[in-house]
């Protein structure tokens, strides 16, 4: 993580030069978290902090409790 925290910085999900240079390290590091687990990396989320994960979660939970 250094490298992009220092000077490799970028949004992958932009389209500019900075954003699509770091679109490929993403995917890596996708596969790289998924397989550590042993999960799909399609289904593997990173978010920027703990609260957009917890609210992630619970729409998560909110969804499913209302497709039943």
């Amino acid at each position: 993580m250094l490298p992009f925290l220092a000077t490799g910085f970028g949004n992958p999900s932009s389209d500019h030069l900075y954003g699509t240079a770091r679109r490929g390290a993403l995917h890596r590091a996708r596969e790289q978290v998924a397989a550590l687990i042993g999960a799909n990396s399609a289904h593997l989320v990173f978010t920027a902090c703990g609260s957009e994960s917890d609210l992630l979660a619970l729409r998560g939970v909110v969804l499913a409790s209302s497709a039943e």
